[in-house]
């Protein structure tokens, strides 16, 4: 069960998965009580804001479709611009990103537009190209931040 009223921004601030070897734990820090403590490589601002990753109607579904195309242009140029470094250098990946509706259910088109997916043949999915295409985080943070000056801010660490 969550301790979460609803997924209003107000009531999410932060949410975070880290993946360690040994018993599963679950612990929420949310809001001002979540804190990343790696190392910055690398700030990558993009500009454009990632869709909703859950469609109620086959309307909302055409325009995530649309928004996720537009939000992985935006995701490669932006990488193309910043140069991070290898994908070896880095285990851990921050989301910043302006408050925005049930943003916790906006994590697979962040991920996705870095990582890339497995599961594309011949080049036919909207993140294929993506700039980290292959790494896998062991650190996962999205974190609502209303100051700063783009939609997305990736934050690459170790």
């Amino acid at each position: 069960m969550s301790p979460l009223p609803d997924d209003n921004p107000g009531h999410v601030g932060g949410l975070a998965v880290e993946v360690r070897p040994g018993n599963p734990e679950t612990r929420y820090l949310i809001g001002a009580r979540l804190r990343v403590a790696g190392q910055l490589l690398v700030e990558v601002p993009v500009e454009c804001e990632a869709p909703n990753d859950i469609a109620g109607t086959a309307a909302e579904q055409t325009r995530i479709t649309a928004g996720r195309l537009a939000f992985g242009a935006a995701v490669r140029a932006a990488f193309t611009q910043h140069s991070p470094p290898s994908a070896a250098e880095f285990s851990a990946v921050v989301v910043r990103h302006h408050p925005q509706r049930d943003e916790d259910n906006t994590w697979q088109t962040w991920i996705t537009a870095i990582c890339g997916t497995a599961s594309s043949r011949a080049n036919t999915h909207w993140a294929d190209q993506a700039p980290l295409a292959g790494w896998r985080p062991t650190a996962i943070t999205s974190i609502a931040d209303t100051t700063i000056d783009t939609p997305v801010r990736y934050e690459l660490c170790r």
